[in-house]
């Protein structure tokens, strides 16, 4: 029933544990004592311990294994004696064949017996030539024999007696070769001549499987990693294997012949062996026991013996087949504790957890109490798991609990649970497939996570605000890079999100700001917590706006400073609208004022030039008095430019705006300084760009603007150095303008007068009225551009002109 099929097929209830043995043998060469569930004839599944090895016997690999049944050995036992007398029946009622030959081996009969060992069909068997045909024959390694060496044929030929000779017969259409012991007996007259002869066939084909069985087997015993012993009816050791040697110590010199109580540990329980002898004496017995080293040291053993008996069923000695478990022990007493400490730690846990079997909760940990709402266990254990779970939930949780079961991998999800007082609640979830009392469940690990859910809906909302406000908000870590940045923010400074992000807050700085401005206002932030002020920024563009910046503090939970946030408003207009009223309400101020003196003035300087142009005129050059006349000229020369400046000043003034070019309006400024540039020794340098694109101006108003800042550049320059003039196209889109500027290499500004220098009559030239600079910003105002002042990297002042190509509508107010 079992030689030729697999094992897959006999004893192995689940197929795929028989592949994870396998593949656990080829890749370790051995199994050592693994625990199985394995299936008997009548469908029955036992515990059963196996042991297996690879070993080579006659050229080929066969897997050796030992199978110790540990739930019913005495049945195990019995099966194996009665499978050994099937075997020896087997090989005892073996039929014979027959086969009567002539003198010259010609086939005269063959009874059934031969024929089937033969294969002979009955052509065959009336085939005269039959024997001479070489289709039998084979060595006892399988190769054929040469025609004349085929031993039935040479013993026919050369009238010899043939006795249980081994041969060979070719498969010739069956699974393998079979195999006889072949007898010959030549029958002769009595005169001695031969007359046929008498072939005897006796299968051994299945003995030889026997054989080599039983060879395998013994090999198998004295291989396999289980100590087994065998004794006489005196307990006297008569066999024992290498497993058996090596675990106890001892020589087979030193065993053999031994009573078996010399393994014998006084930690077993008195009397002990006497209960094994006789429980072995009434079929086997099976259980645990100290076995003893030859060097005093004990390990735990399980031990099954049985009574070994001949082929009469004489019991003739008593076996034992023992395993080492003394490790297993340790493992199972470190599992227990294991065990202990997990159900501590899921009874403490507080992620409620659950086990769930059959649909219904197997068991719940004080905090799925809790989750739940309830007071007892029997609120929650023994009801339908699916019960508390929200309607919305259901579907989903129902699938995934199936798949845990059927050996899926869950994830963490959220789900709903619905309490026993109604209330429902946010929950993540995630099942782990386990073993519950020997059967498969699933347990369920659950965090509420409600108050979680409304944080991060507030935080959503919260950050949908801070996203969606026309503020603009930013936060840097603490070294000032930015973390995140709102869309408000990014517009006004040009960038998109992703090109701020990760960047420093210097990227957006402008050069208009104090250098250390920025420090300053994060040192600020991080010592007293927060810091408000104004400042410009720069765009992507290049051009500069006015903000009004409050920053704060970002702390996480334990108060640490992790960040800083800023809002700020871009109040560049609002600046614009106040810098103009401011200056709207003195030029009212001194309109009046500006207007009335102007006129008063001029008149008594028209007269008093007269009157020393008539003194000149009268008496001529005098000696004595020329250089006073001199210094009257002069005087009345810088009160008459004063008196023009203030009427420039002081009225209103209307602009023949047309689009030319500006490189025309820069030269004729150039000309008009032509005079005083060589006067005074200082030279004047255009780099005017080629690419400059028409602009909407007045160019008697720019031609004035130019003049002015040319004028102020070559006063402020000493004799031998220069004064440059560059004109470029910068910014992009609607911001596209053109740049003017005018350095010189003169002392530069003071520091702290460049807020004022835009002020009415502020000066630090001797001789200036104040005004120039006031009526160049009020020009380039009413042209919405706007005019920039700073010191040269290397010295010197820097002042920067700058136009837009389309002017800004009427509504629009111009730029600061």
């Amino acid at each position: 029933e079992a030689v030729g099929r697999h094992t897959r097929d006999l004893i192995w209830p689940d197929p795929s544990a028989q592949d994870v043995y396998a593949e656990k043998l080829k890749a370790e060469g051995r199994l050592q004592s693994e625990e199985v569930v394995l299936r008997t004839k009548t469908g029955a599944t036992v515990l059963a311990l196996i042991s297996a090895e690879l070993i080579e016997l006659g050229g080929r690999t066969y897997v050796l294994t030992n199978v110790l049944d540990i739930t019913e050995r005495k049945k195990a036992l019995a099966a194996l004696q009665e499978s050994e007398q099937r075997f020896r029946r087997l090989v005892q009622d073996m039929s014979i064949g027959v086969a009567l030959l002539d003198s010259d081996g010609r086939v005269l009969h063959a009874n059934p017996a031969a024929r089937e060992i033969l294969a002979m069909t009955d052509a065959e068997v009336n085939d005269p030539l039959f024997w001479q045909r070489g289709l039998f024959g084979l060595k006892e390694d399988g190769t054929p024999y040469a025609n004349e060496e085929r031993p039935i044929l040479k013993a026919v030929r050369t009238g010899t007696t043939l006795r249980n000779f081994l041969v060979g017969v070719p498969a010739r259409g069956r699974p393998e070769p079979r195999w006889a012991l072949a007898n010959v007996d030549p029958q002769r007259d009595p005169d001695g001549t031969i007359r046929n002869f008498i072939v005897w066939f006796s299968d051994i084909t299945e003995q030889r499987k026997a054989d080599q069985q039983l060879r395998l087997l013994a090999q198998a015993v004295k291989s396999t990693s289980e100590m087994i012993g065998i004794t006489d009816l005196g307990g006297h050791f008569t066999f024992v294997n290498r497993a058996f040697l090596e675990k106890t110590g001892y020589t087979e010199e030193e065993i053999i012949g031994k009573q078996a109580a010399v393994l014998d540990s006084p930690r077993n329980a008195k009397g002990l062996r006497d209960t094994v002898r006789a429980g072995t004496e009434r079929g086997g017995w099976s259980g645990e026991l100290y076995t003893r080293r030859k060097d005093g040291t004990d390990f735990i053993t399980a031990l099954t013996t049985a009574l070994v008996k001949n082929p009469d069923g004489k019991v003739i000695g008593l076996m034992g087949v023992s395993t080492d478990i003394t490790e297993r022990k340790r493992a199972a007493q470190a599992l227990r504790e294991s065990e202990e400490r997990y159900r501590s730690l899921v009874e403490a846990s507080p992620d409620a957890i659950t086990v769930v079997q059959d649909r219904r909760v197997r068991f719940a940990n004080p905090a799925a109490f809790e989750l739940m709402g309830v007071r007892t266990a029997d609120d929650l254990v023994g009801h339908l798991a699916l019960d508390f779970v929200a309607e919305q939930s259901y579907d989903r949780a129902a699938f995934r609990l199936e798949a845990i079961l059927d050996g899926m991998r869950d994830t963490v999800e959220e789900i709903r649970i619905r309490r026993v007082d109604g209330s429902v609640i946010d929950v993540e979830a995630i099942g782990i497939l386990i073993q519950y009392q020997g059967r498969p469940a699933a347990l369920v690990i659950h965090r509420n996570i409600t108050a979680r859910k409304q944080a991060e809906h507030q935080l959503r909302l919260l950050a949908q605000a801070v996203k969606s406000t026309t503020e603009s908000i930013s936060i840097t870590d603490v070294e000032g890079y930015f973390t995140f940045v709102n869309s408000g923010f990014a517009a006004t400074c040009g960038y998109t999100e992703a090109e701020l992000v990760g960047q420093h807050v210097s990227m957006i700085d402008s050069p208009r700001n104090p250098k250390e401005l920025q420090d300053d206002v994060r040192t600020a932030t991080m010592e007293r917590g927060t810091w408000s002020g104004e400042l410009y920024n720069r765009r992507k563009n290049g051009t500069d706006f006015l903000i009004s910046l409050t920053t704060a503090q970002v702390k996480d939970n334990d108060g640490r400073v992790i960040a800083l946030m800023g809002v700020s408003s871009d109040i560049t207009e609002r600046k614009q609208l106040q810098d103009s009223l401011r200056r709207a309400e003195t030029m009212s101020a001194l309109g009046s004022v500006v207007a009335g003196v102007a006129h008063e003035v001029r008149n008594p300087l028209f007269g008093i030039s007269a009157t020393v142009d008539a003194f000149h005129a009268r008496f001529g050059e005098q000696p004595g008095y020329e250089r006073y006349a001199k210094t009257l000229r002069q005087e009345v020369s810088r009160l008459t430019k004063l008196m023009q400046d203030l009427l420039e000043y002081g009225k209103p003034q209307r602009l023949d705006v047309t689009r030319g070019a500006i490189a025309p309006v820069v030269r004729r400024a150039v000309a008009a300084c032509t005079a005083l540039a060589e006067s005074s020794g200082v030279w004047i340098r255009e780099e005017l760009a080629d690419d400059l694109p028409p602009i909407p101006m007045d160019q008697s108003r720019m031609q004035q603007v130019f003049q002015t800042l040319l004028d102020n550049a070559i006063q402020h320059s000493a004799r031998g150095k220069s004064v440059t003039i560059t004109a470029s196209r910068t910014g992009n889109g609607a911001a596209e303008m053109v740049e003017i500027t005018f350095t010189d290499e003169g002392t530069g500004f003071r520091t702290e007068d460049l807020p004022r220098l835009f002020e009415p009559f502020f000066t630090r030239r001797r001789g200036g009225t104040g005004l120039g600079l006031s009526i160049v910003q009020r020009i380039l105002e009413q042209h919405d551009g706007e005019i920039v002042a700073r010191n040269g990297a290397t010295g010197g002042a820097v002042m920067t002109v700058r136009l837009p190509l389309a002017r800004a509508t009427a509504s629009e107010p111009a730029r600061v």
